[in-house]
């Protein structure tokens, strides 16, 4: 239905009954799915590599990326070309002197 009321984490237009938890990958879609894409996307959360902390220890002036599965990519701009990081295992320390970096896991 064009220009139909909805909401995320609570009922009618967003104003009652708000959800007391965490929500997380929303997603809303033009069409119902499929039981196929439904699965695909089940699948595909709970393989999913992750949690990626980033740390700051201030005493010592460094950072800290760890996580527990996938590969570390970086990259210099959030939209930016994102490269695996080489031979990097957790918990990784990035080399001083960059500015800006953006990690991700893949």
């Amino acid at each position: 239905m064009a220009d139909g009321g909805w909401s995320i984490g609570s009922t009618g237009n967003g104003w009652e009954n708000y959800f007391a938890g965490g929500i997380d990958e929303a997603a809303i879609y033009a069409k119902a799915l499929s039981p196929a894409q439904i699965q695909a996307h089940y699948s595909a959360a709970i393989n999913a590599p992750g949690p990626l902390i980033v740390a700051i220890n201030i005493t010592a002036g460094a950072i800290s990326v760890t996580w527990t599965t996938g590969t570390l990519q970086a990259a210099d701009q959030v939209g930016g070309l994102y490269v695996d990081v080489p031979e990097a295992k957790s918990p990784y320390t990035p080399a001083a002197g960059k500015i800006t970096q953006y990690y991700r896991l893949r």
